[in-house]
């Protein structure tokens, strides 16, 4: 079950960013009408957005912390840390991301 966990919190965590980019990617007077194929507009995909990442959040946090003292996480240490590493990525601005990584922008 803990993957199934991880994959849904990757899915959240993953949903404004492509909400973003087929929002960007949609005439503006498109953008209230279900894409095709789709359940929900670009408009409505980005007001939800942070309430999804909020939950996959929160669905990562609880996954982690009930592996806590336990050997179940260890055989998936580098799926979890590489999942916190992007979303810290994420959630940064782009100046210190650059101060993180290194490449400091002028």
């Amino acid at each position: 079950p803990l993957d199934m966990l991880l994959n849904t919190s990757e899915q959240l965590l993953s949903f404004p960013l492509a909400a973003e980019a087929k929002y960007r990617a949609t005439k503006s007077r498109l953008r209230s009408s279900p894409v095709h194929g789709g359940l929900i507009s670009p408009h409505a995909a980005m007001t939800i957005s942070a309430s999804m990442r909020m939950s996959g959040h929160t669905l990562f946090d609880v996954s982690v912390e009930s592996c806590k003292g336990g050997s179940g996480i260890l055989g998936r240490a580098h799926r979890v840390v590489g999942m916190s590493v992007a979303n810290l990525v994420s959630s940064c601005s782009l100046g210190v991301v650059s101060v993180v990584d290194g490449k400091l922008m002028r």
